[in-house]
């Protein structure tokens, strides 16, 4: 009985540190998305014994859960914002808690570069941060 090579190799095959950041990532977009859509109790399948009456009651909770999101946006423009530096090499605009009480914790940033403006190279020991280019040459 003769199996082919890559059969053999999938059996033997460990989970990767990628294979696990990327399944990581899928059940943490998954247990942050869940609780947005229905309440705790909704979850954990409390509630009446009437399966009918949980699922009107799942979507109708579930519309006014959206309902409630989608009213109360939130806007910062970050364009006509002023700058918190400004000089001929460019300029840097800030959106945070200060300026922002709704991201307490978080923040971000409009950095704009003129001809001989650089972005330092940092790291940062205890968070992320994610860097666009939007335009330039």
């Amino acid at each position: 009985m003769a199996t082919s090579s890559s059969e053999h190799k999938s059996q033997d095959k460990k989970l990767t540190r990628r294979d696990f950041l990327k399944l990581a990532g899928v059940a943490g977009a998954v247990g942050a998305t869940l609780p947005s859509l229905m309440s705790f109790g909704q979850v954990l399948g409390s509630g009446g014994t009437n399966n009918n009456t949980n699922i009107n009651q799942t979507a109708s909770n579930m519309s006014t859960t959206m309902n409630q999101q989608s009213s109360s946006v939130r806007i910062f423009d970050l364009d006509r914002a002023k700058p918190q530096f400004q000089s001929v090499t460019g300029s840097r605009t800030i959106m945070n808690a200060d300026n922002f009480p709704i991201l307490a914790g978080m923040g971000a940033a409009l950095l704009r570069l003129q001809k001989g403006g650089v972005r330092e190279p940092h790291w940062h020991a205890n968070a992320a941060e994610l860097s666009y280019c939007i335009a330039g040459n």
